[in-house]
């Protein structure tokens, strides 16, 4: 049978109200009291009814995640994994629960935030993607729905957000490459819709500038997750031809790794042939033989981060934006070699 307020209160010597205010933190409770209700409570394995809190606090304790893509897809790629981590280790301790969201196939992240938010589903949302035409946010501001996004919105004075200064890794790796020699450099992964990718790949055109390269349209290689031509083929083209890039900056690991078994495949070696770099850090790229040289972006307290500032932003709906670019660090491995003089193979 299951133990109720009264069952605690007779248990405890109180009355119902003084259990209700008990769980509630109230200070008007004597600290010998409320040890007395809490013991009770313990004894008695007592399990609050938390359907009844919500409807009578008009609050779910549910924080809504929304992916850009399906989640069996958006969970393949480790960093998404990372962020929930740490979203998962602030919401426990704050008595939030965590439901995972998507569009359907065809749809977009408007829809299914519409049915999480106007169904009295979840308390707050965290978007773990910032689209360059971004009308989600859009939508959340206008109907004041507390939410934060996992990326550098384009109106960043009025959401809040959490990111790392992608221009900045981007540029930092890519000069790392001149600096040891290195002329044709690719970035692969352009994904024009999302503004992570743009913004790494405005720090690599950057870089360039400085240096004086001409930018080769052609050293500009999209997904190859997203692309109808065959993976195979498009780097077959790419790397046996006459102006074949020395090095390339992926725009982040999974990519980086992708690309190191197409390299195989062609003969290829890293770095003897090509030099390699990705974003991220992950796992799986410290056992890549050779371990990958990345950028460290915290994924984790992305996630962290991201949670701690809806929590607050739900706590006081009132309070202005807010925003974080949290630290990276550079993590130097074996998959980038000095260029031969002159810069080609």
């Amino acid at each position: 049978m299951k133990v109720t307020i009264k069952d605690i209160a007779r248990e405890a010597g109180v009355s119902p109200s003084t259990v209700s205010r008990v769980m509630a933190g109230s200070a008007r409770i004597s600290d010998a009291t409320a040890q007395r209700v809490r013991a009770a409570m313990e004894r008695m394995r007592y399990q609050p009814n938390h359907l009844a809190r919500s409807l009578a606090q008009r609050k779910t304790h549910i924080v809504g995640v929304v992916f850009p893509q399906a989640i069996d897809t958006s969970l393949e790629h480790p960093f998404y994994p990372e962020v929930l981590r740490g979203i998962g280790a602030v919401a426990a301790g704050r008595d939030y629960h965590i439901l995972l969201a998507n569009p359907a196939p065809g749809k977009d992240e408007a829809q299914i935030v519409r049915r999480l938010v106007y169904g009295g589903v979840v308390d707050g949302l965290i978007l773990l993607a910032s689209r360059v035409s971004d009308t989600v946010s859009e939508e959340l501001l206008t109907h004041r729905v507390p939410f934060v996004v996992v990326g550098h919105p384009e109106r960043d004075d009025t959401v809040h957000w959490v990111d790392n200064d992608n221009v900045y890794a981007g540029r930092m790796m890519t000069e790392y490459v001149i600096a040891l020699g290195h002329r044709h450099i690719a970035f692969l992964g352009s994904a024009p819709d999302f503004r992570v990718t743009v913004e790494r790949l405005q720090g690599y055109l950057g870089a360039l500038s400085t240096a004086g390269i001409d930018c080769d349209p052609g050293m500009i290689i999209p997904s190859p997750f997203n692309e109808g031509q065959s993976d195979a083929e498009r780097v077959a083209a790419l790397f046996t031809s006459d102006n074949a890039p020395t090095a390339v900056v992926a725009g982040d690991d999974f990519l980086a790794i992708w690309l190191m078994g197409a390299l195989a495949r062609l003969g290829l070696r890293v770095p003897g042939d090509v030099s390699i770099t990705g974003f991220n850090h992950v796992l799986a790229g410290r056992y890549t033989n050779p371990p990958l040289t990345t950028v460290d972006i915290g994924a984790y307290n992305l996630g962290k981060n991201a949670f701690s500032m809806l929590y607050e932003a739900m706590m006081d709906p009132a309070a202005p934006p807010r925003h974080a670019l949290l630290p990276i660090q550079f993590v130097r491995g074996a998959s980038v070699a000095r260029c031969a003089a002159g810069g080609g193979r």
